[in-house]
């Protein structure tokens, strides 16, 4: 590859804003978890 859209491409994605990213698998992850709970609790 190229050494410049190597430095294109790390500096795009050091721009994405990944907090969004990290509350959208934060909420699953816990979703998840509560309906493993619900089913524990009613075997």
């Amino acid at each position: 590859m190229n050494k410049e859209l190597l430095i294109y491409i790390g500096s795009q994605l050091s721009q994405i804003r990944l907090y969004p990213l990290f509350d959208i698998c934060h909420y699953l992850l816990i979703a998840i978890q509560v309906r493993d709970d619900i089913q524990q609790c009613q075997a």
